[in-house]
């Protein structure tokens, strides 16, 4: 199901409630694993977008590629690497080496507005990260911010991580960070500057990450890179990616999962958030 305005969304998911079906609301979806068995509402075509200054507002199905092609045109980057959607984006909270400057998406959301399966729209930035979970996002408005000047990144390959040049690299105030496991250890920054780090790869532009879940990717809320490390170590996933600044790490294929919480699982705010606007655990 495709609906082409937001009057066709509304009715599709009072459709959806009045049968009692499971929904899954979508754009492109592949950043989320698909599930069978209930109604998937893909909002692929509600594409619109428009950048007026510093501020981009856009329908969920605007793709970030192209609105993030616009802004540079504009001499601005939306602060992240994300490859989907806008509302995939807005969804998911999707994790970004550049959250080491520009912070979590919620923090650059200026308004969400999310349809209703009681047929009314609301307007709350607090839908950020609540992954479809509370209704189907249909419009956002989102802060650009000035493209950097210059931008190169360091890299370095560990058998053990070195936590203490990690932090080194940190209070330098990198553009984007990223730290990944996969076995070895690997370390990113990115910089405007020369910092003197020695030991690392120099190579021009940024960092970027992209990723698409699987049924086995899960996640974990950590505080910082110590937390990041014994996590990895006690449960040895085949991939793991820590981003400075960003609302969870992924992991890939856990030997063990204690601890962990499966993708697109919600936060005590997004839980809050879906028993007001979902009492009847509609959405998947």
């Amino acid at each position: 199901m495709e609906p082409r305005d937001v009057s066709e969304v509304l009715e599709a998911l009072a459709d959806a409630k009045s049968k009692e079906e499971r929904t899954v609301i979508r754009t492109f979806g592949q950043h989320s694993p698909h599930v069978r068995g209930v109604r998937e509402i893909s909002l692929r075509r509600l594409s619109w977008f428009e950048i007026r200054e510093d501020t981009v507002t856009a329908e969920p199905g605007a793709p970030v590629k192209k609105v993030l092609e616009e802004a540079l045109e504009r001499g601005y980057i939306i602060p992240t690497t994300y490859d989907g959607s806008i509302g995939g984006l807005i969804a998911t909270e999707f994790p970004s080496p550049l959250s080491a400057r520009y912070g979590m998406v919620r923090e650059w959301v200026n308004g969400v507005s999310v349809a209703t399966y009681w047929g009314k729209v609301y307007s709350y930035r607090g839908f950020t990260g609540t992954f479809g979970k509370a209704g189907a996002i249909v419009r956002a408005e989102l802060k650009l911010f000035v493209k950097p000047r210059h931008a190169y990144t360091l890299d370095k390959t560990y058998e053990r991580l070195d936590v203490e040049e990690y932090y080194s690299g940190v209070t330098r105030k990198p553009i984007a960070s990223l730290v990944e496991y996969d076995g070895k250890w690997r370390v990113y920054f990115s910089f405007e500057e020369d910092v003197g780090m020695q030991g690392f790869n120099k190579d021009s532009g940024l960092v970027g990450f992209s990723y698409s879940p699987s049924t086995n990717t899960f996640i974990a809320r950590v505080k910082g890179i110590q937390e990041f490390v014994t996590i990895v170590e006690r449960t040895k996933p085949s991939l793991a990616v820590f981003m400075h600044g960003s609302s969870y790490a992924i992991l890939e294929s856990p030997s063990e999962t204690e601890g962990l919480e499966r993708f697109g699982s919600l936060d005590l705010h997004g839980r809050v958030i879906r028993r007001l606007f979902d009492p009847a655990g509609l959405y998947e």
